[in-house]
């Protein structure tokens, strides 16, 4: 059986195919994504004509990829992307009238919950926090011994954090401060699951792979892992303009110049209010937890 999931975020909207195999495992066929920002067109809590037709011809391409393979089942959601806009209802019934594609709107624990599984199947974390730092909000979940013990979603995001801050590759010191100073005040409901030091952190989610492969690039593809001291690298890189990092990031992850300060920035925050032993990047996330959880599971 094939599979298509398309998972409408607030930065990039994302098409993952996979062929389900015996024994509950699967094998990713096709990934393709489009960076429609659908968080810079919200407006007065709405999302925009703009962001609405952005949507619709993400979703028309996706359809139109999915027909011609002849995938056997199509499954669409949206998180943060629609989460929090006081349309959702329309702007789902409108993509489904246009597309065929039924939007089922996850809510924060929901994501957490797939995150963690996704996380779990890349990486056999069984003690620690998974993080989905998204575009617009952050997942935390705690497990301890493979058994989620406390979540949490909190409404921060890279992208949302850089509209309004980020003009420019560059951050002014202003920006800065003003960026530091809404995660920590955002971050607050996330402390009392990050304030038992875990035994691991895992980031789940475009940013932290761009950050990881941006490292890497850097220091022409080191095998070290990626850990704290690779986020400070990149910070003070961006801080300082360095034109090496530029470099390393624009090759890394070119569509993430523009919101992958903003996403160090939220990463070292959390890294340091958990005092973590050690440091994961997920190759798999959400849409693998969400295949694993609502389809393989079913």
């Amino acid at each position: 059986m094939v599979t298509g999931i398309i998972d409408v975020g607030s930065n990039t909207v994302r098409l993952s195919i996979y062929r389900l195999e015996n024994g509950g495992s699967f094998k990713l066929l096709l990934s393709k994504k489009i960076v429609a920002g659908l968080a810079s067109y919200v407006t007065d809590g709405a999302l925009g004509q703009e962001g609405i037709e952005k949507l619709y011809k993400c979703l028309k391409e996706f359809r139109s990829i999915v027909t011609s393979l002849e995938v056997s089942a199509v499954r669409a959601f949206a998180t943060a992307s629609l989460r929090y806009v006081r349309n959702a209802k329309a702007v789902v019934s409108s993509m489904y009238n246009e597309t065929g594609l039924l939007l089922e709107i996850i809510n924060g624990e929901e994501e957490a919950h797939l995150s963690f599984m996704g996380a779990r199947y890349s990486t056999g974390i069984e003690n620690g926090v998974v993080v989905d730092l998204g575009g617009a909000s952050c997942e935390l979940i705690r497990e301890e011994n493979g058994i989620a013990v406390g979540l949490t979603s909190i409404p921060l995001g890279c992208l949302s954090l850089s509209v309004g801050n980020v003009d420019t590759i560059f951050p002014e010191p202003e920006a800065t401060e003003n960026m530091k100073a809404v995660i920590k005040n955002t971050m607050k409901p996330a402390i009392p699951l990050l304030a038992k030091r875990p035994e691991t952190l895992c980031f789940v989610g475009g940013t932290a792979r761009g950050a990881s492969r941006s490292f890497k690039e850097l220091h022409l593809r080191a095998n070290g892992s990626f850990g704290p001291e690779g986020i400070d690298t990149l910070i003070k890189g961006f801080e300082l303009r360095d034109t090496a990092t530029m470099q390393a990031v624009r090759s890394a992850a070119p569509d993430r110049v523009f919101t992958l300060y903003a996403g160090l920035l939220i990463m070292r925050e959390i890294i340091q209010a958990s005092s973590a032993d050690s440091l994961l990047v997920s190759k798999c996330g959400i849409r693998e937890g969400y295949l694993i959880d609502r389809i393989i599971g079913a």
